[in-house]
């Protein structure tokens, strides 16, 4: 339960134990007869308990429903294009994939840790330095911190330039985080406003939501999918054979993995660290 629910328990507590013991000695000087008093005890019980539980109702669905969609006019007109595109705002910073690695570092990311691949027992990631290089149309994974709280961020950096580069150096072609992502952040006093897409849809957003917004765009996905005894469900925008938004719903409504991809995941290679 979060706080904000827990403090509006607690308020709805305190005003039926004083606003109730306020009505009692009220309506126990104006009635003198012992049967009508109890009468009219029993009946402001009554009216109030209905009250109360008619505030808890809204107080709840407002909580609830605060934040369902971002609706900050500043992060909002950078996303105001018909276009279905790979962009996003993170931490305040509108981004459009593939995007340079540099402009993340620029903006409070720092790499704490980067993956290549090796054969070795199935296809397995392997951790390389920073200081290594990529060759052209070679990808690897990397994940990195916001400076200013304990976010993470998994990206996948790749070298879409005709010659080898740093891995610093390279394109942002895909991010994806998880539903910690969904705290409080400090920061920007609001965990939902902290990465956002198309419409305002961002990690707090219900799945039905998210559905009922995303449906009528062209090359809607919806499928069902197994993991360890665990059913989830993926909904997203695919076109040209890449999911654009790829969100991962569990239990039918909850946030569970959010990714946003640019068409370039499709050209490019893992890094081989075991040649």
């Amino acid at each position: 339960m979060s706080s904000a629910k827990k403090w509006c328990i607690r308020f709805l507590f305190w005003l039926f134990g004083t606003q109730l013991y306020r009505a009692n000695a009220a309506f126990g000087i104006m009635c003198k007869g012992s049967y009508v008093k109890k009468r009219g005890k029993l009946i402001i019980l009554i009216c109030f308990i209905t009250a109360v539980v008619i505030t808890g109702i809204w107080v709840v669905r407002t909580i609830r429903l605060q934040y369902p969609v971002c609706r900050d006019s500043q992060i909002m007109k950078q996303l105001e294009s018909d276009e279905i595109a790979p962009e996003f705002v993170l931490q305040g910073k509108y981004y459009l994939l593939p995007s340079p690695m540099d402009a993340f570092l620029d903006d409070g990311w720092e790499i704490r840790m980067i993956y290549g691949r090796k054969m070795e027992q199935g296809y397995r990631k392997s951790v390389i330095s920073d200081e290594q290089m990529l060759m052209p149309g070679e990808c690897v994974d990397a994940v990195i911190r916001w400076k200013e709280s304990s976010d993470q961020l998994n990206v996948q950096v790749a070298n879409l330039s005709e010659e080898s580069s740093k891995i610093t150096e390279g394109q942002v072609i895909r991010v994806e985080m998880d539903s910690t992502w969904k705290s409080f952040d400090p920061v920007n006093r609001n965990g939902a406003n902290r990465f956002v897409i198309k419409y305002g849809i961002n990690l707090r957003t219900s799945g039905q939501q998210v559905k009922e917004m995303l449906k009528s765009l062209p090359g809607f996905l919806q499928e069902k999918e197994e993991y360890l005894l665990s059913e989830f469900e993926q909904i997203g925008i695919k076109i040209d054979g890449v999911e654009v938004y790829s969100i991962q719903l569990r239990q039918g409504s909850e946030m569970n993995m959010f990714s946003v991809s640019s068409n370039d995941v499709k050209r490019v290679r893992y890094k081989r660290t075991d040649q």
